[in-house]
């Protein structure tokens, strides 16, 4: 369903479009979706482009989505070879409850404030938050959120998460994890992987906690862990328990382990409902070239900011492997998914 309320004449209040969305095994998500004027729309444009050649030199490995060069399949490469190179026990699935209607605009305008000087770029951006809704003659203004469906919107997400949440828990990883640990991040939605339980929950207990701090919670129908992993099935049977638990993953992929006759390799089973369904393996092939940077100095600029990925070789078994979609072989996505 959707309604769109009385344009608001000046260019300057966005509109909003009233979007709903059925979710069928949750609940049902009304928000409004901010639709900014062409001015500035096309301002946002090149403000966004200039700001991403300043944070790809920043944003971590394991984060994806809304990035240059970098798609959901990007994503979902990074989580099937950190399972399968990692010792990967258990799954943390966890979604910020409505994250883009509830970052706190003091709070990032402070992390926009720690990485540029332009005070213009700044107040830009601030008239943009604060830019307000107009419906039925009324402006609306709040002090949270970025306005869904403005251009700059997602890179503002990222920046909020880069400094919430992304620094943070890489210290968490290398200072606090007492087993391997996998991270893959796509905007709101992450996956963070565990060897071991106990580290599972502490980290649990702790993100809550770190995410409170900047006005951030976790979804609770959306957050939850499981016992996954190569040898989940098998620990699970000697205790005379089910299968594993799955998970979904960007609303798209079914993600299960299985064993094959070349060794454990996780298998990504399409979900039917998804949009994407019958190219996921396909894609892995072309994922390099296809979703390269356009702009030759953003590619330059997004590579000398990730030299600490470590490269994977291709081995045997994931070339001849059949029956599931193996990890993948070109460098650029090994390099991806040992960010995880």
């Amino acid at each position: 369903m959707t309604h769109w309320t009385k344009d608001s004449g000046d260019g300057l209040p966005t509109h909003p479009v009233f979007l709903h969305h059925p979710q069928p095994t949750l609940h049902e998500v009304h928000y409004a979706s901010h639709v900014a004027a062409l001015e500035d729309k096309i301002v946002q444009r090149a403000v966004t482009a200039l700001l991403n050649e300043i944070y790809e030199e920043d944003f971590l490995g394991f984060s994806y989505g809304f990035r240059p060069g970098r798609s959901a399949h990007d994503a979902m490469d990074a989580l099937c070879v950190g399972i399968h190179s990692k010792k990967v026990s258990f799954i943390l699935d966890a979604d910020i409850r409505s994250f883009f209607d509830e970052i706190s605009q003091k709070w990032l305008v402070r992390f926009l404030e720690h990485r540029i000087g332009d005070r213009r770029i700044i107040r830009l951006i601030q008239k943009w938050l604060r830019a307000g809704v107009l419906e039925d003659g009324v402006v609306t203004v709040s002090d949270r959120g970025t306005g869904q469906g403005l251009v700059i919107s997602p890179l503002l997400a990222n920046i909020y998460l880069h400094y919430a949440y992304d620094l943070w828990v890489e210290r968490w990883r290398q200072r606090e994890a007492t087993g391997d640990m996998i991270i893959v991040r796509y905007a709101d939605d992450f996956i963070i992987g565990f060897q071991h339980e106990t580290d599972a929950q502490r980290f649990l207990d702790e993100m809550r906690k770190r995410l409170g701090e900047f006005a951030l919670s976790l979804h609770p129908e959306k957050t939850r862990l499981i016992e996954f992993g190569r040898f989940a099935a098998e620990r699970r049977k000697r205790r005379g328990l089910g299968k594993p638990e799955t998970f979904n993953f960007l609303a798209r992929l079914h993600l299960h382990l299985r064993r094959n006759p070349l060794g454990q390799i996780p298998d990504q089973a399409e979900d039917p409902r998804g949009s994407h369904a019958g190219e996921a393996a396909g894609d892995q092939a072309g994922a390099a070239t296809a979703h390269a940077p356009a702009d030759p100095r953003t590619r330059e600029m997004a590579g000398s900011g990730r030299p600490r990925l470590l490269q994977l070789p291709c081995s045997a078994d994931q070339r001849t492997s059949t029956g599931c979609v193996p990890a993948p072989c070109h460098r650029s996505l090994a390099a991806h998914a040992a960010a995880a």
